[in-house]
């Protein structure tokens, strides 16, 4: 078994400060000071913020602030988004190896609302999910795509319900990210072709 990589920090909470060692697991970032101790629940974290060489974890009971990481902060902020978006996909029902990945930003019209920021992007047989390391990650359904524009280092999803997936600053990853995402899209129909002919074999084309 391997045994998780210990961070040494300055922590500054309401629950707990100081010197502290933090560890991530699947499930919890832990903390641990000389006299007191702290496990956080990746599902009560709001946001992570990696920002002037500290790393702030914001949940609905209070922020979480680590500083004096050193060369440390950016390893330590990686492993933590790694393991979050981990318990994301477990959130999302979803497992597995995506069939492709990119980092870009990322612009999600639903209704009045409307999202963006930057995010690594997977592909999955089924469905594109964007992951920023806050409550706004996404699962598209590939099924209710109903239309597709690319452009420029840009790709836009629109879905039957009306809603709009943008996907941009791929970089080289953009042509294989679409065209992955296309294939998905004709694997999905064609296997609802033929499940719709196998109760109706009158839908086959002569």
């Amino acid at each position: 078994m391997d045994t998780a990589v210990e961070y040494a920090a300055q922590a500054a909470s309401l629950l707990i400060n100081g010197e502290v060692k933090m560890t991530v697991s699947d499930g919890f970032l832990n903390i641990a000071a000389l006299f007191d101790a702290a496990a956080i629940p990746f599902a009560d974290i709001n946001a992570l913020i990696y920002n002037d060489y500290a790393v702030t974890v914001k949940t609905d009971g209070g922020d979480y602030s680590f500083s004096n990481m050193g060369q440390w902060c950016g390893p330590f902020y990686d492993a933590l988004c790694a393991a979050y978006n981990q318990a994301v996909l477990r959130s999302l029902f979803i497992n597995g190896d995506p069939i492709a990945t990119a980092n870009g930003d990322y612009s999600h019209s639903e209704g009045d609302a409307a999202l963006n920021g930057a995010a690594p992007m997977l592909v999955y047989d089924n469905c594109v999910v964007s992951l920023p390391p806050d409550l706004n990650a996404r699962r598209v359904p590939l099924c209710f795509v109903n239309g597709m524009e690319k452009a420029d280092f840009q790709l836009t999803l629109k879905l039957d319900t009306g809603e709009s997936y943008s996907y941009a600053k791929l970089g080289y990853d953009t042509s294989p990210f679409a065209e992955t995402i296309e294939r998905q899209i004709r694997a999905l129909r064609e296997k609802a072709l033929s499940m719709a002919m196998t109760v109706d074999p009158s839908l086959a084309v002569p």
